[in-house]
């Protein structure tokens, strides 16, 4: 498990803008794809960061495609 945090006082796009912070956690999902025998990951998010995660789902979609997707997230789930 690897705990991704991030400022929940900025807009998710300021997050990318300011700190690269989608594409270091793009960079972050590819490398435990390939150090985990090419298993899908689970994102798990919680509370605010559950608006993160739709940001950064729809952030990879735009970028690197469905089917980035389909190969490295196993799941999205969400906790209140």
């Amino acid at each position: 498990m690897i705990l991704n945090s991030y400022s929940w006082r900025l807009a998710p796009s300021v997050t990318e803008t300011r700190d690269v912070y989608l594409t270091k956690t793009i960079n972050r999902v590819e490398r435990m794809y390939e150090e985990n025998n090419e298993l899908p990951i689970v994102l798990l998010c919680h509370s605010m960061g559950c608006k993160m995660g739709h940001y950064f789902l729809q952030f990879c979609e735009i970028h690197k495609g469905q089917e980035w997707i389909d190969k490295h997230i196993y799941a999205y789930m969400v906790s209140s």
